[in-house]
């Protein structure tokens, strides 16, 4: 079930990329990196000031090292959820309009920073210091990952892409190829250390550039998702959820303030970010905060980090 509902989030971020329209991020490109920058930088402080002050030591995994705990609450409070996101604007007909393509932006700026936060501080917690070259070693990873496959990548996926039309007869030679890449690109960002979900979505947006691209391939990648591993991937996030550990007073009402803080953070830091930097209205603004609030689905991978990393408890 684990396996297929990843490959449902793979498949969700492949039509995500897909969809994503390059030339109108640029033209955007204030607007997404105000919102981008709220949607982090308030969620963060918030959670950091959760995690230092209000969370009782008995929730914590190691009551000595509460700053790595509370740097991992502020940092997993940074992060959406672009799959759930994603299904939203594809239901709700939003994707391929301005609004729906900047809040995707926002949210990938503001996830490929929260992972690579994430990648600092379960280093931390596995006793390896915190320098200069540990902050910028994964910078570096990750801006020649994207320069790489923007270049080559982008060169080698047109010459297979001729290759296949001109010499493969399959009918669903396309459907393969692009499930191919997916899991190709999926490998290498997860060789690198980060979220393969990231490679996914990058390849998605190299072959939505690809002259040659076929449209009608996209309309069957989205019935396999939607009437398949979407459905899975989002039961799993559920079945990870046990409620009833939750219904104690301690518990609620810590449960409680964590959605609470998690929830202003975002939607605020959102919103004061598209209204303010990117000089949008108060309903655009606050559209923004709603959609980015979305993370359920990759908290429950971040929380499973941390409780491997032994930064978390089972609590």
């Amino acid at each position: 079930l684990e396996v297929v509902g990843l490959f449902g989030a793979m498949i969700l971020l492949l039509i995500t990329g897909l969809e994503t329209d390059l030339p109108l991020i640029k033209r955007l490109a204030r607007f997404t990196l105000g919102t981008a920058l709220g949607g982090i930088l308030l969620p963060f402080v918030s959670g950091f000031i959760l995690g230092q002050y209000f969370i009782p030591d008995y929730l914590l995994a190691d009551p000595n090292r509460r700053l790595v705990f509370t740097l991992f609450l502020a940092t997993a409070m940074s992060i959406s959820a672009i799959p759930v996101i994603s299904r939203v604007l594809i239901d709700m007909k939003l994707m391929r309009r301005d609004l729906g393509q900047s809040i995707i932006a926002a949210g990938m700026i503001d996830d490929t920073v929260g992972w690579i936060l994430l990648s600092l501080v379960t280093g931390m917690a596995s006793g390896q210091k915190l320098g200069l070259m540990s902050i910028v070693t994964p910078l570096v990873v990750i801006a020649g990952f994207i320069i790489f496959s923007f270049t080559i990548g982008k060169w080698c996926i047109g010459v297979v892409f001729n290759f296949v039309q001109d010499e493969v007869k399959s009918q669903d030679k396309f459907l393969t190829l692009i499930v191919g890449l997916a899991f190709l690109w999926g490998s290498l960002s997860k060789s690198l250390s980060f979220e393969p979900l990231l490679g996914v979505f990058i390849v998605g947006i190299i072959i939505g550039e690809i002259p040659r691209f076929h449209y009608e391939v996209k309309a069957k990648l989205e019935s396999i998702a939607m009437a398949i591993f979407s459905p899975v991937f989002f039961a799993i996030a559920g079945l990870k959820v046990n409620v009833y550990n939750l219904l104690t007073l301690d518990y609620l009402l810590i449960t409680v303030a964590v959605i609470a803080v998690a929830c202003f953070g975002k939607i605020v830091g959102a919103y004061l970010g598209a209204r303010f930097i990117g000089h949008r209205d108060h309903w655009t603004a606050l559209g923004f905060g709603a959609a980015l609030n979305a993370r359920g689905a990759m908290e429950i991978i971040v929380a499973t980090i941390g409780l491997a990393a032994g930064i978390l408890s089972q609590e």
